[in-house]
């Protein structure tokens, strides 16, 4: 049974426009949308809602602006080394890090919101390719790993069975005789015949 999903209802715009919180509803049909997330990020949300007093339903999660989201971020750049990237370019990485784990096109657009698939083509194309040149390795792992069609099993499978080890030898095609000894089959052995003895066989024809 799979657990029940955890998502992110996406159903409202948030903009700070003149010093005031601007709430609009989504440009797009696509834009309205349930993102799933992962157990680990639902934990720390929970975690994060834990540390805000008296949060209301009405109230914003994260109090914070854009502009300090970006000053923090060039802050954090510069303390790591890392080149310096805009707030939208974490959307651009979350986007890679599902092309690479083997997400489809159709599927990305849906959790970015876009309206068409072309648009995530368009912006995501180039991360594509390698995945179909992964495609045509793993066809050919798979071609590689087909075994060989193997080969009758020399020996008679009925007397196998009964527990009768046979010494067969081989002839051509000319239509000469076959001698079969089993040895040791118990199965087959009269009462009164020593354990061990060679039985002699009828001798057949092979056709």
């Amino acid at each position: 049974m799979l657990p029940p999903n955890k998502f992110i209802d996406i159903n409202k715009t948030y903009q700070r426009l003149q010093g005031k919180d601007v709430i609009t509803t989504p440009k797009t049909r696509k834009s309205k949308r349930k993102v799933p997330i992962p157990d680990f990020l639902c934990d720390e949300l929970r975690e994060f809602i834990s540390t805000r007093y008296m949060i209301t339903p009405d109230e914003r999660l994260f109090p914070i602006t854009k502009s300090y989201l970006s000053h923090e971020m060039i802050r954090g750049c510069k303390n790591t080394g890392v080149k310096n990237i805009r707030i939208h370019d974490i959307r651009h990485s979350h986007a890679s890090l599902h092309i690479n784990q083997g997400c489809d096109a159709l599927m990305l657009a849906d959790r970015l919101g876009h309206e068409k698939v072309s648009t995530t083509l368009n912006t995501y194309s180039h991360l594509f390719p390698h995945k179909q040149q992964e495609l045509v390795h793993s066809l050919e792992s798979l071609q590689a790993t087909d075994s060989p069609t193997p080969e009758p099993p020399s020996d008679n499978p009925l007397l196998e069975a009964a527990g009768i080890t046979c010494e067969v030898s081989q002839t051509q095609d000319n239509g000469s005789d076959v001698t079969i000894q089993p040895l040791f089959g118990p199965a087959l052995v009269p009462p009164n015949t020593a354990s061990g003895k060679i039985i002699q066989m009828p001798q057949r024809k092979i056709i």
